[in-house]
């Protein structure tokens, strides 16, 4: 497996139109772990009506110095060209459960704990991505 170089960014659309909320990842395994939790905790809030419907999106980008050819820096759709995949397909051949990705999955109390302050309605600063991913860190070595 060879991860890209670039920085990976997790942008979520809760409601489509609107503002992403977004997290910045170190690699492609912390964006599939976000990606997860994220699209859990969606249909958790769609599971008990607290949302009405689930028109929602995510998508990773990363950061490209020349993401138009002509030298602009920007950011753009993931795309892996050592393995020449986009991340779905990083995802499907090197993350997924099937292909022996060993990720805890969380139990339903989990998805409630994070619901609790996990505000998806606008986006918000990367200090609250940080907390975010370091309180899904400490859950996840409790539970190993």
């Amino acid at each position: 497996m060879k991860k890209v170089k670039n920085k990976l960014r997790v942008l979520h659309y809760p409601q489509i139109p609107c503002e992403p909320f977004f997290v910045n990842v170190k690699d492609e395994e912390q964006a599939f772990l976000i990606i997860e939790t994220l699209a859990n905790q969606h249909l958790f809030l769609y599971d008990k009506n607290i949302i009405p419907d689930y028109s929602n999106t995510i998508q990773v980008v990363m950061w490209d110095e020349n993401s138009d050819g002509e030298g602009n820096p920007d950011l753009v759709d993931y795309y892996n060209e050592e393995e020449e995949m986009e991340f779905d397909e990083f995802v499907e051949t090197y993350l997924s459960v099937e292909r022996g990705h060993e990720l805890q999955q969380h139990v339903k109390s989990d998805l409630e704990y994070l619901s609790e302050w996990i505000d998806l309605k606008i986006s918000k600063c990367d200090e609250t991505g940080t907390i975010i991913i370091e309180k899904i860190t400490e859950m996840l070595k409790q539970k190993m």
